[in-house]
Protein backbone atom coordinates (compact mmCIF):
# COMPACT_ATOMS: atom_id res chain seq x y z
CA UNK A 1 0.00 0.00 0.00
CA UNK A 2 1.28 3.44 -0.87
CA UNK A 3 -0.11 6.88 -0.30
CA UNK A 4 1.02 10.22 -1.67
CA UNK A 5 1.27 12.81 1.09
CA UNK A 6 -0.56 16.10 0.80
CA UNK A 7 2.49 18.39 0.96
CA UNK A 8 5.38 18.33 -1.55
CA UNK A 9 9.03 17.97 -0.46
CA UNK A 10 10.36 21.31 0.74
CA UNK A 11 12.56 23.25 -1.71
CA UNK A 12 12.11 20.68 -4.49
CA UNK A 13 10.22 22.84 -7.02
CA UNK A 14 8.70 26.27 -7.51
CA UNK A 15 6.09 25.73 -4.82
CA UNK A 16 5.60 28.58 -2.38
CA UNK A 17 5.99 27.71 1.28
CA UNK A 18 4.74 29.49 4.34
CA UNK A 19 7.38 31.45 6.23
CA UNK A 20 6.44 29.62 9.41
CA UNK A 21 7.22 26.21 7.86
CA UNK A 22 10.62 27.32 6.58
CA UNK A 23 11.45 28.99 9.90
CA UNK A 24 10.56 25.86 11.85
CA UNK A 25 12.72 23.68 9.58
CA UNK A 26 15.70 26.01 9.95
CA UNK A 27 15.12 26.19 13.69
CA UNK A 28 15.49 22.42 13.97
CA UNK A 29 18.97 22.64 12.42
CA UNK A 30 20.16 24.51 15.51
CA UNK A 31 17.89 22.77 18.00
CA UNK A 32 15.68 25.89 18.29
CA UNK A 33 18.56 27.43 20.24
CA UNK A 34 18.62 31.18 20.99
CA UNK A 35 21.96 32.88 20.35
CA UNK A 36 24.34 34.46 17.88
CA UNK A 37 26.17 32.86 14.95
CA UNK A 38 29.47 34.74 15.26
CA UNK A 39 31.53 35.66 18.31
CA UNK A 40 31.37 39.37 17.39
CA UNK A 41 27.68 39.39 16.45
CA UNK A 42 25.84 42.15 18.33
CA UNK A 43 28.95 43.03 20.35
CA UNK A 44 28.43 46.29 22.26
CA UNK A 45 30.65 49.27 22.96
CA UNK A 46 29.70 52.06 25.38
CA UNK A 47 30.97 55.62 25.25
CA UNK A 48 29.31 57.78 27.85
CA UNK A 49 25.62 57.35 27.02
CA UNK A 50 26.22 56.23 23.43
CA UNK A 51 25.71 52.52 22.72
CA UNK A 52 27.07 51.00 19.51
CA UNK A 53 25.93 47.51 18.50
CA UNK A 54 27.96 45.65 15.88
CA UNK A 55 26.25 43.90 12.95
CA UNK A 56 25.54 40.21 13.09
CA UNK A 57 23.02 37.38 12.85
CA UNK A 58 20.97 36.19 15.80
CA UNK A 59 18.33 33.58 16.54
CA UNK A 60 15.61 35.26 18.63
CA UNK A 61 13.04 33.35 20.70
CA UNK A 62 9.53 33.14 19.28
CA UNK A 63 6.39 34.05 21.24
CA UNK A 64 4.84 31.40 23.46
CA UNK A 65 2.16 30.73 20.81
CA UNK A 66 4.78 29.68 18.22
CA UNK A 67 7.63 27.17 17.95
CA UNK A 68 11.23 27.51 16.78
CA UNK A 69 13.18 30.75 16.64
CA UNK A 70 13.26 33.84 14.45
CA UNK A 71 16.39 34.56 12.39
CA UNK A 72 17.43 38.21 12.07
CA UNK A 73 20.40 39.97 10.56
CA UNK A 74 21.86 43.45 11.00
CA UNK A 75 24.18 44.38 8.14
CA UNK A 76 25.54 47.58 9.73
CA UNK A 77 26.32 48.89 13.18
CA UNK A 78 23.44 50.36 15.18
CA UNK A 79 23.78 53.38 17.46
CA UNK A 80 21.43 53.91 20.41
CA UNK A 81 21.42 56.32 23.35
CA UNK A 82 20.80 55.67 27.03
CA UNK A 83 18.15 57.78 28.76
CA UNK A 84 19.39 60.28 31.37
CA UNK A 85 20.01 58.98 34.88
CA UNK A 86 17.50 59.37 37.70
CA UNK A 87 18.30 62.17 40.12
CA UNK A 88 18.67 60.06 43.29
CA UNK A 89 18.39 56.36 42.46
CA UNK A 90 20.26 53.87 40.32
CA UNK A 91 18.60 51.82 37.61
CA UNK A 92 19.48 49.01 35.20
CA UNK A 93 18.55 49.25 31.52
CA UNK A 94 18.55 46.25 29.21
CA UNK A 95 19.39 46.07 25.51
CA UNK A 96 17.30 43.43 23.73
CA UNK A 97 16.43 42.26 20.23
CA UNK A 98 12.89 41.02 19.58
CA UNK A 99 10.49 40.23 16.78
CA UNK A 100 6.97 41.50 16.21
CA UNK A 101 5.01 39.00 14.16
CA UNK A 102 2.70 40.24 11.39
CA UNK A 103 -0.80 40.86 12.66
CA UNK A 104 -2.43 40.28 9.25
CA UNK A 105 -1.57 38.33 6.11
CA UNK A 106 -0.64 41.55 4.32
CA UNK A 107 1.89 42.66 6.91
CA UNK A 108 5.53 41.71 7.14
CA UNK A 109 7.27 40.78 10.35
CA UNK A 110 9.49 43.36 12.03
CA UNK A 111 12.32 43.17 14.52
CA UNK A 112 13.84 45.76 16.83
CA UNK A 113 16.90 46.60 18.88
CA UNK A 114 15.72 48.45 21.96
CA UNK A 115 17.17 49.66 25.24
CA UNK A 116 14.37 48.93 27.68
CA UNK A 117 14.51 51.27 30.65
CA UNK A 118 14.52 49.81 34.16
CA UNK A 119 12.86 51.25 37.26
CA UNK A 120 15.05 53.42 39.54
CA UNK A 121 15.35 51.77 42.94
CA UNK A 122 17.57 51.38 45.99
CA UNK A 123 18.32 47.87 44.68
CA UNK A 124 17.57 48.12 40.98
CA UNK A 125 16.65 45.13 38.82
CA UNK A 126 16.89 44.78 35.05
CA UNK A 127 13.51 44.70 33.29
CA UNK A 128 12.19 41.31 32.18
CA UNK A 129 11.30 41.16 28.49
CA UNK A 130 9.72 37.88 27.33
CA UNK A 131 10.55 36.35 23.93
CA UNK A 132 13.63 38.57 23.50
CA UNK A 133 17.34 38.06 22.90
CA UNK A 134 19.21 39.80 25.74
CA UNK A 135 22.29 41.63 24.48
CA UNK A 136 23.59 43.88 27.27
CA UNK A 137 22.72 45.38 30.65
CA UNK A 138 23.64 48.92 31.61
CA UNK A 139 23.96 50.18 35.17
CA UNK A 140 22.87 53.83 35.23
CA UNK A 141 24.07 55.43 38.50
CA UNK A 142 22.03 58.24 40.03
CA UNK A 143 22.93 61.75 38.86
CA UNK A 144 23.95 62.63 42.41
CA UNK A 145 26.81 60.10 42.23
CA UNK A 146 28.44 61.69 39.19
CA UNK A 147 29.44 58.26 37.78
CA UNK A 148 29.27 57.22 34.13
CA UNK A 149 27.08 54.25 33.09
CA UNK A 150 28.73 50.83 32.83
CA UNK A 151 27.87 47.82 30.69
CA UNK A 152 27.57 44.07 31.47
CA UNK A 153 27.80 41.36 28.79
CA UNK A 154 24.55 39.38 28.54
CA UNK A 155 24.79 37.59 25.17
CA UNK A 156 25.71 34.31 26.92
CA UNK A 157 23.12 34.58 29.70
CA UNK A 158 19.65 33.07 30.18
CA UNK A 159 20.57 29.95 28.19
CA UNK A 160 21.69 31.95 25.14
CA UNK A 161 24.58 30.47 23.19
CA UNK A 162 27.17 31.09 20.55
CA UNK A 163 25.77 28.73 17.90
CA UNK A 164 28.97 27.20 16.58
CA UNK A 165 27.39 24.81 14.10
CA UNK A 166 26.22 21.21 14.07
CA UNK A 167 27.90 18.37 15.93
CA UNK A 168 29.67 16.26 13.30
CA UNK A 169 30.54 12.57 12.96
CA UNK A 170 33.06 11.14 10.52
CA UNK A 171 36.46 9.61 9.92
CA UNK A 172 38.31 12.91 9.32
CA UNK A 173 38.17 16.06 11.42
CA UNK A 174 36.41 18.85 9.50
CA UNK A 175 38.67 21.51 7.94
CA UNK A 176 36.09 24.22 8.68
CA UNK A 177 35.68 24.78 12.39
CA UNK A 178 34.26 27.24 14.88
CA UNK A 179 34.81 27.61 18.65
CA UNK A 180 32.75 25.10 20.59
CA UNK A 181 32.10 22.83 17.63
CA UNK A 182 32.15 19.12 18.52
CA UNK A 183 33.26 16.29 16.23
CA UNK A 184 33.14 12.55 16.94
CA UNK A 185 35.60 10.15 15.29
CA UNK A 186 33.51 7.42 13.65
CA UNK A 187 36.50 5.01 13.72
CA UNK A 188 37.34 4.93 17.45
CA UNK A 189 34.39 7.00 18.79
CA UNK A 190 36.57 9.60 20.46
CA UNK A 191 35.08 13.09 20.78
CA UNK A 192 36.93 16.29 19.91
CA UNK A 193 36.12 19.96 20.43
CA UNK A 194 37.48 23.01 18.62
CA UNK A 195 38.61 25.44 21.34
CA UNK A 196 39.19 28.43 19.06
CA UNK A 197 42.77 27.50 18.22
CA UNK A 198 42.95 23.74 17.72
CA UNK A 199 40.99 20.51 17.90
CA UNK A 200 41.27 19.06 21.41
CA UNK A 201 40.32 15.51 22.38
CA UNK A 202 37.64 15.48 25.07
CA UNK A 203 36.67 11.81 25.07
CA UNK A 204 33.16 10.58 25.71
CA UNK A 205 33.18 11.37 29.42
CA UNK A 206 33.23 8.84 32.23
CA UNK A 207 30.23 6.53 32.24
CA UNK A 208 28.92 5.59 35.69
CA UNK A 209 27.87 1.95 35.89
CA UNK A 210 26.78 -0.54 38.51
CA UNK A 211 29.01 -3.14 36.86
CA UNK A 212 31.06 -3.34 33.68
CA UNK A 213 28.44 -5.71 32.26
CA UNK A 214 26.34 -2.62 31.58
CA UNK A 215 28.89 -1.31 29.03
CA UNK A 216 27.94 -2.26 25.48
CA UNK A 217 30.81 -2.71 23.00
CA UNK A 218 33.55 -0.95 24.99
CA UNK A 219 36.43 0.52 23.04
CA UNK A 220 40.13 0.45 23.90
CA UNK A 221 41.00 2.92 26.71
CA UNK A 222 37.35 3.60 27.56
CA UNK A 223 37.08 4.52 31.25
CA UNK A 224 34.07 3.89 33.48
CA UNK A 225 33.35 4.58 37.13
CA UNK A 226 31.88 1.63 39.01
CA UNK A 227 29.43 3.24 41.41
CA UNK A 228 29.31 0.34 43.87
CA UNK A 229 32.88 0.89 45.09
CA UNK A 230 33.90 4.13 43.29
CA UNK A 231 36.63 2.42 41.25
CA UNK A 232 37.78 3.72 37.86
CA UNK A 233 38.30 0.97 35.28
CA UNK A 234 39.84 1.04 31.78
CA UNK A 235 39.04 -1.35 28.92
CA UNK A 236 42.31 -2.81 27.55
CA UNK A 237 40.64 -4.49 24.61
CA UNK A 238 40.34 -7.80 26.44
CA UNK A 239 39.73 -6.93 30.11
CA UNK A 240 38.73 -4.14 32.50
CA UNK A 241 41.83 -2.90 34.37
CA UNK A 242 41.96 -0.79 37.50
CA UNK A 243 42.83 2.88 36.94
CA UNK A 244 42.23 4.28 40.42
CA UNK A 245 40.36 3.64 43.63
CA UNK A 246 38.14 6.69 44.26
CA UNK A 247 36.52 5.44 47.45
CA UNK A 248 38.35 7.99 49.57
CA UNK A 249 39.61 5.37 52.06
CA UNK A 250 42.82 4.29 50.32
CA UNK A 251 45.05 7.23 49.39
CA UNK A 252 48.11 5.04 48.80
CA UNK A 253 51.71 5.28 49.88
CA UNK A 254 53.78 2.92 51.98
CA UNK A 255 52.54 1.10 55.08
CA UNK A 256 54.68 -0.48 57.75
CA UNK A 257 54.46 -2.16 61.14
CA UNK A 258 56.84 -3.75 63.67
CA UNK A 259 55.86 -6.34 66.29
CA UNK A 260 56.93 -9.58 67.98
CA UNK A 261 55.92 -13.10 67.07
CA UNK A 262 53.60 -14.93 69.43
CA UNK A 263 55.29 -17.34 71.82
CA UNK A 264 52.37 -19.76 71.88
CA UNK A 265 53.23 -23.44 71.42
CA UNK A 266 52.05 -23.81 67.81
CA UNK A 267 51.59 -20.40 66.16
CA UNK A 268 50.16 -20.53 62.65
CA UNK A 269 51.24 -17.04 61.74
CA UNK A 270 53.18 -14.19 63.23
CA UNK A 271 50.54 -12.52 65.35
CA UNK A 272 49.91 -9.09 66.80
CA UNK A 273 48.07 -8.22 69.98
CA UNK A 274 45.52 -5.79 68.56
CA UNK A 275 43.48 -5.27 65.41
CA UNK A 276 45.17 -2.64 63.26
CA UNK A 277 43.67 -0.90 60.22
CA UNK A 278 45.20 1.50 57.75
CA UNK A 279 43.58 4.03 55.41
CA UNK A 280 46.27 3.13 52.90
CA UNK A 281 44.85 -0.15 51.73
CA UNK A 282 45.70 -2.83 54.33
CA UNK A 283 43.95 -4.06 57.44
CA UNK A 284 45.44 -6.47 59.98
CA UNK A 285 43.53 -8.62 62.47
CA UNK A 286 44.79 -10.00 65.78
CA UNK A 287 45.62 -13.34 64.14
CA UNK A 288 48.18 -11.66 61.93
CA UNK A 289 46.14 -11.93 58.72
CA UNK A 290 46.54 -8.96 56.38
CA UNK A 291 43.66 -8.01 54.05
CA UNK A 292 44.12 -5.90 50.90
CA UNK A 293 41.48 -3.20 50.39
CA UNK A 294 43.35 -1.26 47.70
CA UNK A 295 43.72 -3.49 44.62
CA UNK A 296 46.82 -3.30 42.47
CA UNK A 297 50.54 -4.07 42.60
CA UNK A 298 52.13 -4.33 46.06
CA UNK A 299 55.77 -4.65 47.08
CA UNK A 300 56.36 -6.43 50.41
CA UNK A 301 59.48 -6.61 52.55
CA UNK A 302 59.64 -8.81 55.66
CA UNK A 303 62.61 -8.81 58.06
CA UNK A 304 62.92 -11.56 60.68
CA UNK A 305 65.55 -11.92 63.41
CA UNK A 306 66.35 -15.41 64.74
CA UNK A 307 68.06 -16.01 68.05
CA UNK A 308 68.44 -19.80 68.19
CA UNK A 309 69.27 -22.95 66.24
CA UNK A 310 71.73 -23.49 63.44
CA UNK A 311 69.32 -24.80 60.83
CA UNK A 312 68.47 -22.88 57.70
CA UNK A 313 65.90 -20.13 58.25
CA UNK A 314 63.16 -18.86 55.92
CA UNK A 315 61.14 -15.65 56.11
CA UNK A 316 58.03 -16.11 54.00
CA UNK A 317 54.97 -14.18 52.88
CA UNK A 318 52.13 -16.50 52.03
CA UNK A 319 48.63 -16.05 50.59
CA UNK A 320 45.49 -17.74 51.83
CA UNK A 321 45.89 -20.16 48.91
CA UNK A 322 49.23 -21.28 50.49
CA UNK A 323 51.27 -19.97 47.57
CA UNK A 324 54.69 -18.68 48.61
CA UNK A 325 55.54 -15.30 47.19
CA UNK A 326 59.11 -14.98 48.36
CA UNK A 327 61.67 -16.50 50.72
CA UNK A 328 65.22 -15.92 51.86
CA UNK A 329 67.32 -18.49 53.72
CA UNK A 330 70.55 -18.67 55.65
CA UNK A 331 72.07 -20.82 58.42
CA UNK A 332 73.45 -20.26 61.89
CA UNK A 333 72.05 -18.62 65.00
CA UNK A 334 71.14 -15.01 65.75
CA UNK A 335 70.55 -14.19 62.10
CA UNK A 336 68.58 -11.59 60.19
CA UNK A 337 66.59 -13.04 57.30
CA UNK A 338 64.79 -10.95 54.67
CA UNK A 339 61.95 -11.83 52.31
CA UNK A 340 60.67 -9.75 49.42
CA UNK A 341 57.60 -10.19 47.27
CA UNK A 342 55.86 -8.28 44.48
CA UNK A 343 52.37 -9.30 43.50
CA UNK A 344 49.21 -7.93 41.96
CA UNK A 345 46.34 -8.42 44.39
CA UNK A 346 42.61 -7.89 44.07
CA UNK A 347 40.63 -6.24 46.83
CA UNK A 348 39.86 -8.76 49.55
CA UNK A 349 43.03 -10.82 49.08
CA UNK A 350 44.69 -11.96 52.30
CA UNK A 351 48.25 -12.91 53.22
CA UNK A 352 50.34 -13.70 56.31
CA UNK A 353 53.98 -13.54 57.38
CA UNK A 354 55.62 -16.85 58.35
CA UNK A 355 58.92 -18.04 59.78
CA UNK A 356 60.31 -21.48 58.92
CA UNK A 357 63.37 -23.58 59.74
CA UNK A 358 65.00 -26.32 57.71
CA UNK A 359 66.43 -29.42 59.36
CA UNK A 360 66.70 -33.11 58.68
CA UNK A 361 62.99 -33.55 59.32
CA UNK A 362 62.06 -31.00 56.67
CA UNK A 363 60.62 -27.49 56.77
CA UNK A 364 58.71 -26.65 59.94
CA UNK A 365 57.25 -23.47 61.33
CA UNK A 366 59.09 -21.91 64.21
CA UNK A 367 57.30 -21.51 67.52
CA UNK A 368 59.51 -19.26 69.61
CA UNK A 369 62.31 -16.73 69.63
CA UNK A 370 61.54 -15.11 66.29
CA UNK A 371 61.07 -11.39 66.00
CA UNK A 372 59.72 -9.18 63.22
CA UNK A 373 62.21 -6.36 62.91
CA UNK A 374 60.25 -4.81 60.07
CA UNK A 375 57.41 -5.29 57.64
CA UNK A 376 56.67 -2.85 54.82
CA UNK A 377 54.04 -2.85 52.09
CA UNK A 378 54.19 -0.33 49.25
CA UNK A 379 51.38 0.15 46.70
CA UNK A 380 52.80 0.80 43.22
CA UNK A 381 49.61 1.43 41.30
CA UNK A 382 46.91 -0.51 39.50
Amino acid sequence: MIKQMDSPPVFSDNTEYSAGLVRRILSRLIGSQVGMFGVTDFAVSLDGSTVTVSPGRVAIPSPATETGVYFVEATASTVLTLDPADATRDRIDRLVAYVVSPATASETGRWFLEIRKGDPAATPQAPVIPAAYVVQDFVIPAQSKGIQPSATERRYSSGQQYISGPSLYGSERPPFNRPGQVWTDSVNREAWIYNGATWQRIGPGVQIVGSTAEVTAPYVNQIVLRATDRVLLRWSGTDWLLVADMSGTTPGGDWSITANQSTSASPKVITFPNVITSPQGISLDSNGVFTISRPGWWDFTLNLRYTFASTDKYAMIGASSSNLWAKDSTSGSTLNVNAKASKKLPAGATFSCYSYSQDAAGITRESTNDQISGFTAVWRGP
